[in-house]
């Protein structure tokens, strides 16, 4: 078994999910007399949709409450929490995402979810790069910083430097 990247052992979670469900395995048991039994979940985003799915695989019967509305979703409700891609106008096929902005590499568990239902993943667009964004300008706590690039922000700040590398 391969080390797992520190993204993917967080504190409450210090095991590699990716590689556990990677083998085909399911994340939880039931015992045999709770075959088809409705079990709650709350909460439509990442984590809860992946429950309903997980659910769903050991012959549960989830049944997914979401409390934000959307009369475009299933149900007159929006799936996705943080997640929130949407296409602006009708006529346009652009897909903004007003929620999350992006996901790292490291992110294999939530890869292998989105390969399982074949959802497509759209390089990020690296607003730094001087051809997309010659200056960027970051406010923290009211001071602005300008940079041309990443590394130019370095010497400005203690703290960008660190959190960078």
């Amino acid at each position: 078994m391969s080390e797992p990247t520190a993204v993917d052992l967080q504190v409450d979670f210090p095991f590699d999910y990716a590689e556990y469900v990677g083998g085909g395995r399911r994340v939880g048991r039931r015992p045999d007399h709770a075959l088809g039994a409705p079990v709650a979940v709350i909460g439509a985003g990442g984590s809860g949709l992946t429950a309903a799915y997980e659910l769903l695989r050991i012959g549960c019967r989830p049944i997914v409450y979401e409390a934000e509305a959307d009369p475009d979703g299933p149900g007159g409700r929006r799936l996705g929490g943080r997640m929130y891609s949407r296409r602006l106008s009708p006529a346009d096929s652009a897909v903004v995402e007003l929620g999350c902005m992006r996901f790292p590499d490291t992110a294999h568990l939530l890869r292998q979810y989105t390969d399982a239902f074949d959802l497509r993943w759209t390089p990020f667009r690296d607003e730094y790069a001087a051809e997309v964004t010659p200056r960027t300008v970051l406010d923290v706590d009211g001071v602005g910083y300008v940079a041309g690039g990443i590394t130019d922000l370095y010497p400005q700040h203690e703290r960008f430097g660190r959190a960078h590398r």
